[in-house]
């Protein structure tokens, strides 16, 4: 078995980078980011609808112009933005936008609230619709010990306005920025307890958990591609087990409760530094093995601060920065069998 990147199709709507990206169903929220990559450019403040399966592409609405930013589902309507680079600052402000009422609503910071200074290649974890996780930024490390780097975010819906309010996480973890953070059960607590792990965003290629809650606060639906692990599985049954590359502006997804998939963004050990490899990590009983895979095909070489999404047991890879400049094209991976190719 192998595993090919090929282009899905493209759109001139799609054309940036280091924007943020969030699944709706069985579509994709994108907003902001960059039109040419790592520029003082201003920032995109256009927000699209992307359906990958069908190829289809829906612009929405104009809102805050960002790039480097980070947001999550609150529930099946709203989207939230939070942070990012405004292509003069690093930026802490809310946005909160209405899918069904296809408009931006009123934000409101309460006075009880501690924000943090800007953020900008940070992650946003949803634990439930009252409450989300904010962890990393971009600065020094004097910037991360001096304004702290886990922020819980707090939010209330009174009389259609969103009410918000910051405070520091009681845990710490170390500085990072362009790194990923997906929510999964401690397997070791028998789901009763959802940990924060964190992977990248500095030269480590350690898996972190930065935090966890009990399974009774947190609202999380669990990928269940099923089909997909098992192709998955038989491709890394094949492979000998090896230590992740640090990275950072890649993806990560959640493929079920046992094994992630991360892709893209950029190492730290070469000036040639977007990488091109698929990394798996499994969990085994309680221990985590990582798989590193060649990619057999692929209509794209390197990508960087882009998008993906797992629909119907499919992974699209969205936009972002290659190494022939930033791109408009929703990719497809197939997993394929060598054999069934070659006849």
């Amino acid at each position: 078995m192998s595993i090919q990147i090929q282009k899905h199709f493209e759109a001139p709507e799609l054309l940036r980078c280091f924007f943020c990206c969030v699944k709706v169903k069985n579509s994709v929220l994108i907003h902001g980011g960059l039109k040419r990559g790592r520029t003082k450019e201003p920032p995109l403040d256009t927000l699209v609808l992307c359906d990958p399966v069908n190829r289809k592409v829906q612009p929405l609405t104009q809102g805050p112009a960002l790039s480097h930013h980070a947001g999550c589902m609150l529930t099946e309507d709203i989207f939230l933005l939070v942070g990012g680079w405004t292509g003069k600052v690093r930026s802490n402000k809310i946005h909160a936008y209405s899918i069904e009422k296809r408009q931006w609503i009123e934000t409101q910071e309460d006075p009880r609230s501690r924000a943090p200074t800007g953020l900008s290649g940070h992650t946003v974890t949803k634990i439930n619709q009252n409450l989300c996780c904010i962890l990393g930024r971009e600065g020094g490390l004097k910037i991360q010990r001096k304004f702290g780097d886990i922020f819980l975010l707090h939010l209330e819906l009174v009389d259609n306005v969103y009410r918000y309010w910051w405070e520091e996480a009681p845990v710490k973890t170390k500085s990072r920025s362009g790194h990923t953070a997906v929510l999964m059960p401690s397997l070791k607590y028998t789901n009763d307890m959802f940990g924060l792990f964190v992977f990248g965003g500095r030269d480590d290629e350690t898996v972190h958990k930065c935090g966890q809650w009990p399974a009774s606060e947190v609202e999380y639906e669990m990928e269940n591609n099923e089909d997909l692990f098992d192709n998955i599985g038989q491709l890394c049954r094949r492979l000998q087990t090896s230590k992740p590359v640090a990275l950072r502006y890649h993806t990560m997804n959640s493929i079920n409760r046992r094994c992630i998939l991360v892709f893209g963004g950029e190492h730290f050990k070469a000036m040639q530094n977007k990488s091109n490899k698929v990394l798996i990590c499994i969990n085994e009983d309680t221990v985590s093995k990582w798989y590193q895979i060649d990619i057999n095909k692929s209509d794209v070489e390197g990508l960087v601060g882009h998008g993906a999404v797992i629909i119907d047991s499919k992974i699209f890879f969205i936009s972002g920065l290659t190494r022939n400049g930033v791109s408009s094209a929703v990719y497809r991976m197939d997993i394929n069998d060598r054999q069934k190719d070659e006849t």
